[in-house]
């Protein structure tokens, strides 16, 4: 993992896994009654050609986004609600569906396969609207943690992910 300037002097995380998982997590309490907004930029080296969002064996993402709901402890996490944004790889963007593995956790495809890849994409979305829209209720209470995930362990491949600043934004 690298944490350093990026291409526009802004501090970004680079993320390399092989056939590993790992989840870089921060503590946040954002509200989201008065910053429903939230943007970030990202990049990938490529997708993993193997993997697929649908199946719980292998679904690696090269990469994800997780917004999480009632996380304040790594033990909390089979109980808390989230929303991830991803760059997939079977299926196309504009999905929305439960991960595999939790109806908890709410995918969101972004961007999908390698056509992109390479290239610097900005993101911003109305994370109070997209959890609504899922959950099909008001989210309750505050986003606790942001994570970001680079995953290639039920692959074994490898993935290289770039991360610009996630920020929350009242418009």
């Amino acid at each position: 993992m690298y944490r350093g300037p990026g291409p526009d002097g802004e501090v970004i995380v680079r993320v390399d896994s092989k056939a590993a998982a790992s989840m870089l997590t921060r503590k946040v309490q954002l509200d989201l009654t008065r910053t429903p907004w939230v943007t970030w930029s990202w990049k990938v080296a490529g997708t993993i050609p193997r993997a697929d969002e649908q199946a719980r064996r292998t679904d690696d993402m090269t990469a994800r986004i997780y917004l999480f709901w009632n996380l304040r402890r790594k033990e909390d996490l089979a109980r808390a609600e989230a929303v991830a944004y991803v760059w997939g790889n079977s299926l196309p963007a504009g999905t929305v569906r439960p991960a595999p593995d939790s109806h908890r956790i709410a995918i969101h495809v972004l961007r999908s396969g390698d056509a992109g890849a390479g290239v610097w994409y900005p993101e911003r979305r109305n994370l109070e609207a997209d959890y609504r829209a899922f959950f099909h209720r008001n989210p309750t209470g505050l986003v606790t943690a942001v994570a970001l995930l680079t995953d290639t362990d039920q692959t074994k491949a490898s993935a290289t992910a770039w991360y610009g600043p996630i920020t929350a934004r009242a418009d």
